[in-house]
């Protein structure tokens, strides 16, 4: 009984360590577009490196 209670908790660190990284990544490429578009306003700039992140990874 304790295997399946060990492999869901595996499942779910790993998950969570992936979930992590990508928002870290995601928040690293933000900052980096972010501060690359001071000409825009700061929203406006966020929406742009949303939406070319967004593209990056398609």
């Amino acid at each position: 009984m304790k295997l399946p209670i060990a492999i869901i908790i595996g499942c779910a660190i790993i998950a969570l360590a992936v979930f992590l990284g990508l928002t870290y990544d995601k928040r690293t490429w933000m900052e980096s577009c972010v501060s690359g578009n001071e000409l825009f306003q700061k929203d406006q700039a966020a929406q742009t490196c949303e939406l070319q992140y967004v593209k990056s990874r398609k």
